[in-house]
């Protein structure tokens, strides 16, 4: 049963009650039976006669379909149809005699039946034709595949089965099952898996009889689970509608498509809000329904996104992204979809410069850079995934996205440029790898709320005023990778209490790189040879400083002054050399030797 497979739409839109009241009209008129009496060794046996095959309603047609919100449709027979016809419980093998599409066929075979069962007899047809169907002459058994093959704009042969019953050569077939008619947003989709979540039969071994007139499923090995992957290519085509091919049933409590992507990422869409019922002859009709399944990576050549407003955000540059824009528009589940004629490999300078009304964002995993200032003051945007495939950052990327939460750094990422994170002043927590080994100045300037960093083994220098004003900081670990610690690189960190240097490769701390901390204890590695000016100034709280470099540090003075005249603490036998060394003869009453 081909649905060509022309798939004709009434302008009409028909409620199922009144389709279904059409659907059960008989047809008038029946063939008469011509026996053919053939003699075999003797013995008389019948020649299978033609059969004549229509479908229920009005309107003779191979299949008559609803759709939800699009009215009738109508299936045509056509050439290469087959059927199953059993006499009694004789099955024969019959092929379509048709040469053009139409909406009755005759089909014919070549097959003999036995001279004791009469072609006048109860006659069954089964649509589409299986080997392996069986008739008991009361009811017929054959499977409704839970493995099924998707068809741009029709079902695959072989799925939607149809069922006849007569004392005469013209059989009338009733469609037996429903489904759902869907498209999809996207075209990396390569399987969709759908089952009921009270895991309901929606395929399998089944035996089909008649009660009240129209077709009675009795599941006799019943499949939970359908499987969809498409006819041809490897991805279903995104826009064009497809078909799961369902017994009826109803699932009480809803159901749940699993959609599987080109490159293995999987996400499900669960609707629990009613039961679904799947109706004989109906298939319910969700548009673009992979949006639901939020999860999934974003195609290639998309860019989604929310708006404050609900409107549409237009990119302040649009010739950024290594691909032409071909849409921007609305598209469901409150996701507005920017789509390009290629892949998306970069989000390029200013590419959301100032825009305000930007909420949230997802950008694809092929993009490999984010260009500088590429989202500078979108105040909006509370959250933000960089794919694993982004390896550069540009400065000031997220400058001023002042209601941005948290941020996951990837480990393609080696290096974090100046500015990048400046004046996130939300930003509570971010993860940075160990592939950091570049952290630039300004990066977390003013990050007011960031309360806790890990900063990984390998980082060599921290940048100018990289934690200035975060005021939220209450200590950090110096990894023993570090060697530079750049101007007021935590100048101003208010709640700053604890620094710990681990290892001893520090060589410098410069001009007020604790600046106005609230650093309680401090110890300085013996492997530093600079100490710039006000390194430590205006930290109040201090109650214990260790200095523990044989040669005093140089480079700066006032290094400690409004430290409360708290004692500093230095080798046995370095004393004198303190007291007298540039910048800390200033200290000369404060300098006693280590315990």
């Amino acid at each position: 049963m081909k649905m060509n497979k022309t798939f004709i739409i009434s302008a009409a839109l028909l409620i199922f009650a009144a389709c279904q009241s059409v659907l059960e009209e008989q047809v008038q008129e029946e063939p008469r039976v011509k026996d053919i009496i053939v003699v075999e060794e003797g013995e008389t046996k019948i020649q299978a006669p033609d059969i004549t095959a229509a479908q229920e309603g009005d309107n003779p047609s191979k299949s008559v379909l609803e759709v939800d919100g699009d009215g009738v449709g109508t299936i045509y027979w056509t050439p290469a149809d087959e059927i199953n016809v059993f006499y009694g419980t004789t099955s024969t093998h019959y092929v379509s005699q048709n040469t053009v599409n139409a909406t009755t066929a005759v089909f014919s075979t070549t097959d003999i039946i036995g001279s004791t069962e009469s072609a006048s007899e109860s006659i069954w047809g089964l649509y589409p034709y299986n080997p392996s169907a069986t008739c008991s002459g009361s009811a017929v058994t054959t499977t409704l595949p839970a493995t099924q093959y998707g068809v741009p704009g029709t079902f695959d042969d072989d799925l939607f089965i149809t069922l006849a019953h007569n004392n005469s050569t013209a059989l009338k077939f009733y469609n037996v099952c429903g489904g759902i008619k869907f498209s999809l947003s996207r075209d990396d989709i390569r399987e969709i898996i759908f089952h009921g979540n009270r895991y309901e039969n929606i395929a399998g071994d089944i035996s089909l009889d008649f009660v009240d007139g129209l077709p009675n499923v009795n599941v006799n090995s019943g499949k939970s689970t359908v499987f969809l992957t498409p006819k041809t290519g490897s991805t279903f085509v995104r826009g064009e509608d497809y078909y799961l091919i369902l017994l009826p049933v109803t699932l009480y409590y809803g159901f749940t498509m699993t959609f599987v992507t080109s490159d293995g990422s999987t996400d499900d869409f669960i609707y629990t809000a009613k039961p679904v019922t799947i109706k004989r002859s109906v298939f319910s009709k969700k548009a673009k329904i992979d949006v639901y399944a939020t999860g999934l990576p974003v195609p290639k050549n998309e860019i989604w996104y929310t708006s404050t407003d609900g409107e549409i955000v237009e990119p302040y540059a649009t010739d950024v992204f290594d691909a032409n824009i071909i849409s921007n528009e609305y598209s469901a589940n409150g996701l507005w979809k920017i789509v390009f004629d290629g892949n998306v490999t970069s989000i390029g300078k200013r590419a959301f410069y100032f825009c305000t009304r930007l909420q949230s964002i997802s950008i694809p995993s092929g993009v490999t850079s984010i260009g500088s200032e590429a989202f500078y003051k979108c105040t909006n945007i509370t959250s933000f995934i960089i794919p694993e495939t982004v390896s550069t950052l540009g400065e000031g990327a997220f400058q001023f996205c002042q209601s941005l939460e948290s941020i996951d750094i990837p480990l393609s990422i080696t290096k974090i440029p100046s500015y990048c994170f400046f004046n996130c002043s939300h930003m509570h927590s971010i993860k940075l790898h160990s592939s950091i080994t570049s952290i630039g100045g300004y990066v977390f300037d003013t990050c007011r709320a960031l309360n806790s960093i890990t900063l990984p083994e390998g980082i060599n220098k921290i940048g100018c005023m990289t934690f200035h004003d975060c005021g939220s900081l209450i200590s950090i670990d110096i990894p023993a990778s570090v060697k530079i610690i750049d101007a007021r690189g935590f100048s101003g960190c208010t709640s700053l209490t604890t620094v710990n240097f681990v290892g001893n490769n520090l060589n410098e701390i410069r001009s007020g790189a604790f600046y106005n901390c609230a650093i309680e204890s401090i110890t300085i590695p013996s492997s530093v040879t600079i100490l710039g000016n006000q390194a430590f100034m205006n930290c109040s709280s201090l109650s214990s400083i260790t200095v523990l470099p044989t040669t005093p540090p140089t480079g700066g003075t006032g290094f400690f002054d409004n430290t409360n005249d708290t004692q500093i603490n230095v080798p046995s036998g370095t004393v004198d050399a303190y007291k007298t060394a540039d910048g800390w003869s200033a200290y000369a009453d404060r300098i006693y030797a280590m315990p």
